[in-house]
């Protein structure tokens, strides 16, 4: 992660490739184990949401999160929407 935040530190355009890479993979994330969704999910939530909220790229951000809060919290996922509170925790 370092390396990569180094990079878009030197050239913000390798952010905005690293943020549609990562939106790419949560379309496809359904082929993988279970173990690896939620290790991506939980990096997406944790490191290229908010680098896509700083960059103003809101609705990637909201994109990026609708994709990948099912397999970041499978259980707390279903039938109703989450609270806004437990999401805000979650992303801080």
């Amino acid at each position: 992660m370092a390396r990569i935040a180094n990079a878009i530190e030197k050239d913000p355009w390798v952010g905005i490739i690293k943020l549609s890479d990562s939106r790419s993979n949560l379309t496809d994330i359904q082929s993988l184990p279970a173990g690896k969704r939620r290790e991506i999910a939980a990096q997406t939530l944790h490191f290229y949401v908010p680098i896509a909220l700083k960059l103003g790229l809101v609705g990637l951000a909201n994109s990026m999160k609708e994709l990948s809060l099912p397999y970041a919290l499978p259980y707390s996922v279903g039938a109703q929407e989450l609270d806004p509170a437990i999401t805000q925790q979650i992303l801080v």
